[in-house]
């Protein structure tokens, strides 16, 4: 798949952070806001879900605790690789005889492309699991109320 860029044009990060966009780690996703930012909470959420099957929507423990719904993304992401590779390796045996030659090179074709998205969204969600790792240990702890004897 190409990459296109018009010659006077940003990239994500920059046009929707601005200078912020600097502060983020090599291979942030663009649509996330910087760590530390007011924002990258509900854009990491937003993002996290975007990536998630709808039903995980509906789901209050993933809006309560954003590094949940992170790790479940990798390892749905992680599956989907797994699944597409298995994929890949068994198109010719398979389909052999059933589809045209050029179709199952279609195939084995899409299945690299996929697995390399999918290799990079799960480096970028690893990234956003560890800031919000950071958020959940830099967050104060409720005191738990002392009870007089």
């Amino acid at each position: 798949m190409k990459q296109f860029r018009r010659e006077n044009s940003v990239p994500v990060a920059e046009f929707l952070w601005g200078d912020r966009a600097g502060r983020t780690p090599q291979g942030w996703p663009g649509c996330v806001a910087p760590p530390g930012s007011a924002d990258f909470l509900r854009s990491a959420k937003a993002w996290l879900f975007s990536l998630a099957p709808g039903q995980w929507h509906f789901e209050p423990a993933l809006h309560r605790f954003p590094q949940l719904l992170a790790r479940m993304v990798r390892s749905h992401l992680e599956a989907s690789i797994a699944g597409t590779a298995a994929n890949h390796s068994g198109a010719r045996q398979e389909l052999d005889g059933t589809v045209p030659e050029s179709a199952i090179d279609d195939l084995i074709a899409i299945c690299g492309q996929e697995q390399a998205r999918m290799s990079s969204l799960v480096r970028q969600v690893l990234l956003v699991e560890e800031e919000l790792a950071k958020l959940r240990r830099r967050a104060p702890r409720p005191r738990r109320p002392r009870m007089n004897s």
